[in-house]
């Protein structure tokens, strides 16, 4: 859920989105609980959705403090005037942030059989 500045991660309410290379996530409020890192169609809370831009330095600082929750298993980050709320641990909730994260850097590997 999203309250004002403050996004809660863990209850399968938020929505993570980012574009390839575009160096910005978005952050949308869903309509109700699913299951964490299922897609998700037309569901989204139109009036509560974030983009968040940043430089790929600041992303990987998000991405090193992601890591520190996941070794406490709670927390929170503060990033671009946002409140990320961890409380509610569920490392599934960080692996899909962290994979739009990558995403929006344009970070990309690709293996091709030859």
């Amino acid at each position: 859920m999203i309250k004002g500045n403050r996004i809660y991660f863990g209850y399968g309410t938020i929505g993570v989105g980012s574009l390839l290379g575009q160096e910005y996530i978005q952050l949308s409020e869903i309509e109700s609980p699913q299951m964490i890192g299922e897609k998700i169609d037309n569901k989204i809370k139109h009036n509560k959705v974030i983009n968040i831009s940043a430089t790929k330095q600041e992303f990987n600082q998000l991405l090193d403090q992601l890591d520190k929750i996941v070794q406490h298993k709670n927390g929170t980050i503060e990033f671009k005037g946002y409140i990320l709320n961890f409380t509610k641990y569920n490392k599934s909730s960080i692996d899909v942030l962290k994979e739009h994260i990558i995403d929006a850097q344009g970070i990309c590997f690709m293996a091709l059989a030859c």
